[in-house]
């Protein structure tokens, strides 16, 4: 009969403990995607490209050109036996690369064109001029860009969103999963 009872009460605490690793994963998942949701001024380019001009410094979570990052945010819970596992990350390569940063030297090449649009110049300014009583603004500034085969890669320094959303939300998950244990009766 002890036997039995303790395998009832082992599948009750994995039961809760599955339920519960749900809830903390999706805690995080949105930790994380709200840390994402900052956007920066876009420059759209010939043929429909999109390029940011005001990238977030080294250390600040990434700021979005599109919404891809945000949308490549996954989370999972694995059972396996008597553990419980619970996954919440990116496997989109920029998303590693924007948490932990990346050495420099690499050539960056085009995939599908002939060749890579490089910004130039981001300090682009709107000058205000009165004539004949209207107010008429104009850019003034080096922007454009140039086009190249092939690009040197210099070092990215990180800009990490998912350690700090983990170590904003720990209290709460530890909080999630310590009530699965507690409750069980």
């Amino acid at each position: 009969m002890g036997v039995k009872w303790n395998q009832q009460l082992m599948a009750q605490v994995m039961q809760r403990l599955e339920r519960n690793m749900q809830r903390a994963t999706a805690v995080l998942e949105q930790q994380i995607k709200r840390r994402l949701r900052k956007g920066q001024a876009i420059a759209k380019l010939p043929g429909g490209y999109k390029v940011g001009v005001d990238p977030s410094m080294a250390g600040q979570p990434p700021r979005a050109v599109s919404r891809t990052l945000r949308k490549f945010i996954q989370r999972e819970v694995i059972v396996d036996g008597t553990k419980v596992i619970g996954r919440v990350g990116t496997k989109s390569k920029v998303g590693r690369w924007m948490e932990r940063g990346v050495k420099g030297g690499g050539i960056i090449r085009p995939k599908r064109a002939r060749a890579l649009i490089v910004p130039i110049d981001r300090r682009v300014v709107t000058v205000q001029r009165r004539r004949k009583g209207r107010v008429t603004s104009s850019r003034v500034g080096q922007a454009g860009f140039v086009f190249r085969k092939f690009v040197r890669k210099g070092a990215i320094k990180p800009r990490p969103f998912i350690a700090p959303a983990v170590r904003a939300s720990r209290s709460r998950i530890f909080q999630i999963l310590g009530a699965s244990i507690t409750k069980i009766r």
